[in-house]
This record gives structure tokens, C-alpha cells and sequence, in this order.
């Protein structure tokens, strides 16, 4: 019945989801970081609500300068020195200077205007305009 049904579609939803963490492709090896807590959530179970600066701080004596983190879908990299935040985004700005896109503006036709723009000559432009005034 039910029960069942709900049971069945709760496997299947699992199952896929771990071969699709398992087979996806990755691009490049991403930082050290605290192994995952939960498949779904990853380490949401980790960050913590008050005093960030202290768990990140005890993570960068663990793990390094760059650490890496996955809550739920989103990826998060915590630079914990002054030199590590420099040589990203100083020396190579330009590969992190880009804006995720947001589907909600996209759909709405909004994807021109600056907050929702990506990073490319227009936005440049834009931000030249921007700063004039």
C-alpha cells in the first residue's frame, strides 16, 4: 500500500543519489576538510551557529590555510590567513570573480541587471558606470 509506496520511492531516491555522488565527475580535488557528517546535509551538522571564527580557526590547525566544506548543495572554502587570501584573490582573482546563477532572476529576465549579472565586459561596464557616480 502506501507504506510501500513511500518506502520505495524513499530507496530509490537514495540509491540514486549515491551513485550519483559516486560516478559524477570532478574536475579538480577540492581542500581538506572534516569528513561529512550525512549524505544530504554534508557537514551542515558541523558549522556553527555562534563564534564561527573559533571552529574555523581549530579547522585551519587540522586542515591547512584552505578548508572545504559542503552544507547541503553548497560548497564553501574558509581561508583562515592572511597570505592564503592574497595568493586567491589577488594573484587569481579572475577565476573567482564569477556569480553563481540564480534561476529565479534568470526566469523573471532579470539576469542583466548588475546584482544578477556574471562576471564578463558587461559587467565590467556596468560597475564603471557604478563607481562614476
Amino acid at each position: 500500500g502506501a507504506i510501500a509506496t513511500v518506502f520505495a520511492t524513499l530507496a530509490g531516491t537514495w540509491a540514486i543519489t549515491r551513485v550519483y555522488k559516486r560516478y559524477r565527475p570532478i574536475n579538480l580535488p577540492l581542500p581538506p576538510g572534516p569528513c561529512e557528517k550525512s549524505w544530504l546535509g554534508g557537514n551542515a551538522l558541523d558549522m556553527p551557529r555562534t563564534h564561527p571564527w573559533v571552529k574555523f580557526t581549530e579547522w585551519a590547525k587540522t586542515y591547512g590555510d584552505i578548508v572545504h566544506l559542503r552544507v547541503h548543495t553548497n560548497h564553501i572554502v574558509v581561508l583562515s590567513s592572511y597570505n592564503a587570501v592574497v595568493d586567491l584573490f589577488e594573484a587569481r582573482g579572475a577565476l573567482y570573480s564569477h556569480r553563481p546563477r540564480r534561476e529565479m532572476a534568470f526566469l523573471m529576465g532579470w539576469e542583466k541587471i548588475m546584482p544578477f549579472h556574471g562576471y564578463d565586459e558587461e559587467w565590467k561596464l556596468y560597475r564603471r558606470y557604478a563607481n562614476q557616480g
